[in-house]
């Protein structure tokens, strides 16, 4: 008899009871906290891809009631209808993600109506090269917060977290086991957890220390 094989999308959460702080993130963590009293109304979320910068500005998103973009989705023809309190600007990764004309013209419509502006990025704004020196003026008047690699605190509680997610219970010394053997990169922990589950569900077999090893195997 074939087994059905049912793959529920899951939905992860955007709570502050969800955002972990460690060391690597308190900043971040402080601008949370007091998002009703931001320090400027230009600040620049950066970190490695998967670090939990979209996982912050989407719940800054539902504190400020403002809107997210992906980078490649701001456009000139778009800045016309970005009239709001609070834009975030989600992966910015590489100057030619935005046209750094139309990112000047951004920056500066958000200045003369005094909106606040949010932009996540792997470099801090400052530290990436551009065509445009007027452009790299504004990045200036920006307030980095960095949100370095995870500690192995943060990455046991990222680890957990994901398996949650998807229902997938793991014991401390699974947990252990990954955090050993894995690259310290937020966005490898999240494509781990993945392929897991997917392994999992594909073969019928539950998750436990034995098919982690057989992951790891597989990956050298």
């Amino acid at each position: 008899m074939k087994q059905l094989i049912f793959k529920f999308p899951f939905q992860t959460s955007y709570f502050n009871s969800d955002f972990y702080v460690s060391k690597n993130n308190f900043d971040a963590y402080k601008l949370l906290e007091n998002y009703n009293k931001l320090p400027s109304k230009l600040i620049n979320i950066s970190g490695p891809k998967g670090s939990g910068k979209t996982h912050l500005v989407k719940i800054l998103k539902n504190k400020l009631e403002g809107v997210i973009f992906n980078a490649s989705e701001i456009s000139q023809n778009k800045l016309e209808t970005l009239n709001f309190k609070v834009i975030i600007i989600d992966n910015y990764y590489k100057t030619t993600d935005i046209d750094p004309l139309t990112f000047y013209s951004l920056i500066n419509q958000s200045i003369s109506q005094e909106q606040t502006l949010i932009v996540n990025s792997i470099l801090p704004l400052i530290h990436m090269d551009n065509s445009l020196k007027d452009l790299t003026s504004r990045f200036k008047l920006f307030l980095n917060l960095n949100i370095d690699l995870p500690t192995d605190d943060l990455m046991q509680v990222i680890i957990q977290k994901n398996f949650s997610d998807r229902q997938i219970i793991v014991d401390a010394k699974t947990i252990d086991y990954i955090i050993k053997r894995i690259d310290r990169s937020y966005d490898k922990l999240f494509k781990f957890v993945e392929e897991i589950d997917n392994i999992s569900l594909t073969s019928g077999k539950s998750v436990n220390l034995n098919l982690i090893k057989k992951v790891f195997k597989l990956n050298e």
